[in-house]
């Protein structure tokens, strides 16, 4: 602890090198506020994914049960033609 304390002291005193540590930080913090970023995209992203497959299933659910396809699409949100394709596979 106290070997870091005198090398901020050195730093702080030298302004060339303060500059050069705040440019560091900086750079760090940037990296980390971009990952942060990604990582709440990436949340999102499985998230809307996963909205989507489970009106996939429930829409299967649906036509195996012989529910009507326009139901099916109001009920779920999926366009006709999306539930017409679930009943080919």
């Amino acid at each position: 602890m106290h070997e870091a304390r005198e090398e901020l002291a050195r730093l702080s005193r030298d302004p060339k090198e303060a500059e050069i540590y705040r440019q560091r930080a900086d750079a760090i913090a940037e990296k980390y506020n971009a990952l942060l970023g990604a990582e709440e995209k990436g949340e999102i992203r499985g998230i809307k994914q996963g909205i989507e497959q489970g009106k996939i299933e429930m829409a299967k659910k649906s036509l195996k049960q012989g529910l009507d396809v326009k139901m099916i699409s109001l009920i779920t949100g999926l366009s006709i033609k999306e539930v017409e394709n679930l009943k080919i596979l």
